[in-house]
């Protein structure tokens, strides 16, 4: 239901945030706040942005990862963590440099609207860059080869030591 970034490594004042986010997110709301470690000098901070459509586990990494890199070409260094679907975000906790800001329109951002040329783009330059199958004779042969038997894949990944020993063999 949210995207989010965590802005540790050199990160801008808030006011200029803001603005970059205004114009990143199409002018979709936002709430900025800073860390318990910001100080004046380096506001360390996280962003919240809420969705318009909850997006599932595989469009959410990609659009993060969209995020991260759009936040990267301004000069923002994110924290690429977030772009794991369980990484946990931290509500503020006032810090003794604690500040806010906010764009608060009721506008959600759309992800898939701002990303998703953006998301095909990355995906297409992964697929061309990935190397291309071998087709020697020899590759041909080992896919046509029959598979090893259960029993020799079984042998060649334990030994008899232990197996026994995990039965509870006593060894002296």
């Amino acid at each position: 239901h949210m995207l989010w970034a965590d802005l540790d490594d050199n990160p801008p004042p808030l006011e200029k945030l803001y603005d970059i986010l205004v114009d990143m997110l199409g002018g979709a709301d936002f709430e900025i706040y800073t860390s318990q470690s910001a100080t004046e000098n380096c506001p360390k901070s996280r962003v919240l942005i809420p969705l318009s459509k909850p997006l599932s586990g595989k469009y959410f990494e990609m659009v993060q990862e969209c995020l991260n890199n759009a936040l990267l070409s301004k000069g923002i260094p994110p924290d690429r963590s977030n772009q794991r679907v369980g990484q946990l975000c931290y509500l503020p906790n006032r810090g003794k440099h604690y500040q806010t800001k906010h764009r608060r329109t009721d506008k959600h951002l759309d992800a898939i609207e701002i990303f998703g040329q953006k998301m095909i783009e990355t995906r297409m330059e992964a697929f061309l860059s990935t190397p291309k199958r071998e087709t020697s004779t020899t590759r041909k042969a080992e896919l046509t080869a029959p598979p090893p038997s259960t029993i020799s894949t079984f042998n060649q990944s334990h030994s008899v030591e232990s197996i026994l020993l995990s039965a509870g063999y006593d060894q002296k």
